[in-house]
């Protein structure tokens, strides 16, 4: 039987499942974040509070590294997250006034089991990245 959206057979939708599965039992592990009531994992990582997200139709993560901004934002402030998202490869760099959030989000396809090394390389370049997007906001007041 076929998905009728995205045209997935049964078989295609387990093999994602699987992947997603593996990832998350991994991250639980080796970042010791808690689980949510959406099946979200959420936890402080390197001084972000990081939300990781799974979709069970396609292969993927979401990994979300907030930081709480309460600074007025000003021109400057839009300038420097604008150069962020324009030297970053990996993920775009938000900020949300409403809450006074600062976001860094980058995605992982999960297209075979993700391996320790691979997460722990994943999550060095995203931390790195969120810190250089936070501290460029922050020098930018």
């Amino acid at each position: 039987m076929k998905d009728t959206i995205f045209n997935l057979t049964d078989e295609e939708i387990l093999h994602h499942h699987i992947h997603v599965d593996n990832a998350r039992s991994l991250i639980q592990a080796q970042l010791g974040l808690g689980t949510e009531e959406d099946g979200t994992l959420s936890g402080y990582y390197g001084g972000f509070y990081l939300i990781v997200g799974f979709s069970h139709l396609h292969p993927l993560m979401v990994f979300s590294f907030c930081r709480p901004f309460t600074s007025k934002a000003t021109v400057n402030t839009y300038r420097s997250l604008n150069r962020a998202n324009i030297s970053s490869i990996l993920g775009s760099h938000s900020l949300n006034l409403d809450v006074g959030c600062y976001c860094f989000r980058a995605t992982h396809w999960l297209f075979e089991d993700l391996s320790s090394i691979q997460l722990q390389r994943f999550m060095d370049r995203c931390l790195a990245d969120a810190q250089k997007g936070y501290c460029a906001l922050l020098s930018k007041k």
